[in-house]
C-alpha cells in the first residue's frame, strides 16, 4: 500500500511538471511571435509633418504661384522590427478636410516665397476640397498602406497602395531614416503622384495660360 501511494504521489508530481513545462514552452512560443511580430512606435506629432507641394506650368505661369497644403490631422500606424526591417508596416490615413493650403508653416516647409492673397487662398482652398479636385465630402480619407520595405544602408524603399478620391494605385518611394541611440527612428522623404491616376483634371486658369502640373509632390518626416 505504501508503495502504490508513492507512485500515486510521484505520477501527481510528474503530470504538474509536465504541465507547467507546457505552460512555460506556450509562454515561451508566444513572446517569440510577439517579438518576431515587430514594436508599435509612437509619433511625436509635435515634429513630424505631412505636406502636398503642387507646381505650376504653362506661357504665363510665372505670374502664378505654388502651392502648399500642410496636413493637420493624420494618423500613423506602424509595427517596426528593428532587427528585421523587412517586416515592418506602416499604414497612414489622414483625413481629407485637414488639409490646409498655404499656411505660413506650409510655405515655409515647403520652402515657398510669399503666397497669394487670403481672398485667393480661401478659393483655392475650396476648388482643392471640392467635387473637382478631392471632393472631401465623398472621399473623406486619403490612405497609404506598405506591402514591402526593402532596406539599405541609410535609406528604405517602401513599396504600398495609396488610395485617394475611391482610385488606389502602387507605387514605390525612397525613405530616408536614422536610429538614435535611445532607440527611437525618424523616417522622412517625398514621391510623385500624378492626379490624373486618381481622377482629377489639374486645374487650368486664364485659358490654360497657367495650369496646376499633373505631378503633386508629397514631403514627409516623421
Amino acid at each position: 500500500m505504501h508503495d502504490l501511494r508513492a507512485r500515486a504521489a510521484t505520477a501527481i508530481r510528474t503530470n504538474r511538471l509536465g504541465r507547467a513545462a507546457l505552460a512555460f514552452s506556450a509562454s515561451c512560443l508566444l513572446a517569440c511571435c510577439v517579438m518576431h511580430a515587430g514594436t508599435s512606435y509612437n509619433v511625436d506629432y509635435a515634429k513630424s509633418h505631412l505636406l502636398v507641394i503642387t507646381d505650376k506650368t504653362g506661357l504665363f505661369s510665372f505670374a502664378g504661384h505654388a502651392h502648399a497644403a500642410l496636413a493637420r490631422e493624420w494618423s500613423l500606424e506602424s509595427t517596426i522590427d528593428a532587427s528585421n526591417l523587412e517586416a515592418s508596416r506602416v499604414t497612414i490615413t489622414i483625413p481629407v478636410s485637414s488639409l490646409v493650403i498655404d499656411s505660413a508653416e506650409a510655405r515655409r516647409l515647403a520652402g515657398l516665397g510669399p503666397g497669394p492673397s487670403p481672398s485667393d487662398v480661401r478659393k483655392v482652398q475650396e476648388t482643392m476640397l471640392g467635387p473637382e479636385v478631392l471632393d472631401a465630402r465623398n472621399y473623406p480619407t486619403i490612405v497609404f498602406t506598405t506591402s514591402s520595405v526593402a532596406p539599405g544602408a541609410s535609406e528604405l524603399r517602401v513599396s504600398g497602395q495609396f488610395h485617394m478620391r475611391g482610385q488606389t494605385r502602387e507605387l514605390t518611394a525612397p525613405v530616408r531614416y536614422t536610429r538614435s541611440p535611445d532607440g527611437s527612428f525618424a523616417f522622412s522623404g517625398e514621391f510623385q503622384i500624378r492626379q490624373t491616376d486618381f481622377g482629377i483634371k489639374p486645374v487650368s486658369v486664364g485659358l490654360g495660360t497657367v495650369n496646376v502640373k499633373n505631378e503633386v509632390r508629397i514631403r514627409f518626416a516623421v
